[in-house]
């Protein structure tokens, strides 16, 4: 967590965990449905600048709903594919409150647009990637330590593999990074949160 404040060009580094629990729905073999929602807790601690307090705890909450397209560029289920889709995301932060430091509890939220894709490596792994942007993204200050915006942006890109442990198991291993950032009129300027996971599960389809 980066912000540029009244105390100076402050930022917090640490390691947060959590849980994350994703579902797709096939609607036909070209179009899908699919959710998100995360929740990650831990605390973070001063790596530069000159913050009233040397550590803050963070609370993280993401929801993403969408629905896209699967192009199936072999025309095989199973073989390639290419996942256009679009919905609605918010990434919500909670810090411990200091309007000093430039730190509290906001969100960025809005209309989500991303491309994916994934291809089979050999029988029962595949690898894939995706990129998500919200183009007008909106913030909101709970608690009232901003001013007046003046931009906003939004980004998130994940690859990783999968492996078929059976027919209707997978063991999925990736690397996420997630940053939404914020500048502002006044004295707390800009806001920056960046988000580098390790993600590590299963999914279980039928």
């Amino acid at each position: 967590a980066t912000t540029s404040a009244s105390t100076g060009n402050n930022k917090m580094n640490g390691l947060i965990y959590g849980l994350s629990t994703e579902l797709e729905t096939w609607i036909t073999r070209n179009y899908f449905a699919a959710g998100e929602f995360s929740k990650k807790i831990g605390n973070l601690s001063k790596s530069s600048g000159t913050p009233s307090s040397s550590s803050t705890g963070q609370n993280t909450t993401t929801l993403k709903i969408a629905g896209g397209y699967k192009y199936l560029p072999m025309g095989f289920f199973y073989g390639p594919q290419v996942n256009i889709y679009g919905g609605y995301a918010k990434y919500s932060y909670l810090l411990d409150t200091s309007s000093t430091d430039g730190f509290g509890e906001n969100a960025f939220s809005g209309i989500m647009l991303g491309i994916g894709g994934n291809i089979p490596l050999k029988k029962g792994i595949r690898i894939f990637a995706s990129g998500e942007i919200m183009p007008f993204a909106t913030f909101t200050d709970t608690s009232n330590v901003f001013g007046s915006k003046k931009s906003i942006s939004s980004m998130a890109l994940e690859v990783g593999g999968q492996y078929f442990w059976s027919p209707m198991i997978k063991i999925i291993g990736a690397f996420e990074i997630i940053n939404n950032s914020a500048k502002f009129s006044g004295t707390n300027s800009e806001l920056n949160y960046s988000d580098t996971s390790i993600k590590l599960g299963g999914a279980f389809t039928f």
